[in-house]
């Protein structure tokens, strides 16, 4: 992770997806001679991809960084899980497309405590915006990530 910042940036379904079978293929459990069922990231990044393809339709002038963002931004968290097993939580298309307000995805501040920085400070910036045309109110509340 080159930008230290905590991966993944969200997850998605991946666990027993029903997905078309390749002829000839001994992927997951067949299901039937068209289909099987599988686990894992395989079965994951297209529900992510699809996520990211139906919101650049929803909003074809946002820039990449900024569909990131708004899927990362409007994830949700899943009990029991730990942020580096999560990142921003289970994306959420629909409130990415449709929700007032998006943020800044991920904020990487690198190991802290380690390399002799002796705990000093470390300040990034959070942009949220704010698409409606109504006030939003916000309550905010950061953690670290362990």
């Amino acid at each position: 992770h080159g930008d230290r910042a905590v991966k993944p940036d969200v997850t998605a379904p991946g666990v027993g997806i029903v997905a078309a079978r390749a002829a000839g293929t001994t992927m997951g459990e067949p299901v039937d001679q068209y289909y099987v069922a599988a686990s894992g990231t395989s079965m994951a990044t297209p529900h992510v991809a699809g996520a990211a393809a139906l919101l650049a339709q929803a909003h074809p002038t946002w820039s990449g960084q900024r569909l990131k963002d708004a899927l990362i931004s409007t994830a949700h968290t899943v009990g029991g899980q730990q942020v580096t097993e999560e990142g921003g939580g289970r994306v959420d298309v629909a409130a990415a497309a449709l929700g007032p307000v998006t943020a800044t995805g991920s904020v990487a501040l690198g190991p802290y405590g380690t390399g002799g920085d002796n705990g000093a400070p470390r300040t990034a910036t959070v942009r949220y915006t704010n698409t409606s045309d109504k006030d939003v109110t916000l309550a905010l509340a950061a953690r670290l990530a362990t």
